[in-house]
């Protein structure tokens, strides 16, 4: 986890970042969410338990809108 600017909400916001393979390629992604660290700690926890179905527990926060 980082602090990091979010263009977005135009400002610095905490955030966890996601580093993966996909096909050889390596990916990452940064992602802040409402309720700053704490829910971030939490989905870090989640991710790093049920690391096997990663895409099903991201798609519903990914596709969210902007607040």
């Amino acid at each position: 986890m980082h602090r990091a600017f979010a263009p977005i909400a135009g400002k610095e916001l905490s955030m966890l970042r996601l580093r993966w393979r996909r096909g050889g390629e390596a990916l990452q992604t940064d992602l802040s969410l409402r309720g700053g660290m704490p829910s971030l700690e939490a989905l870090r926890r989640e991710i790093h338990l049920r690391q096997k179905n990663l895409a099903a527990l991201l798609a519903p926060l990914l596709q969210r809108p902007p607040p």
